[in-house]
């Protein structure tokens, strides 16, 4: 898979600080900042763990997804507990 794009979001205070950073001419904490904030996001957005629309997934469905989530027959789920409602 090639490069891929991520969007980062950014809260007040963030914004602030990266306005800070700009007019002040700080390259130290622009690197900090980078480190700190920027790179560990761009790392969560990454992470495979998360879920993903369906065409993020190159048209292959993950092994995981049962049949009766796909609108096959019967009742997703493990089946009742003997007595037991569902």
């Amino acid at each position: 898979m090639g490069p891929q794009k991520v969007v980062i979001p950014f809260g007040p205070e963030e914004i602030q600080e990266i306005e800070r950073i700009v007019v002040d001419r700080d390259s130290v904490k622009a690197l900090e900042f980078m480190e700190k904030v920027v790179r560990a996001r761009i790392a969560a957005s990454l992470d495979k763990g998360h879920c993903r629309p369906a065409f993020e997934l190159g048209g292959k469905l993950p092994e995981n997804l049962a049949p009766p989530l796909l609108g096959g027959a019967g009742e997703a789920g493990p089946p009742p507990e003997e007595g037991g409602k569902r």
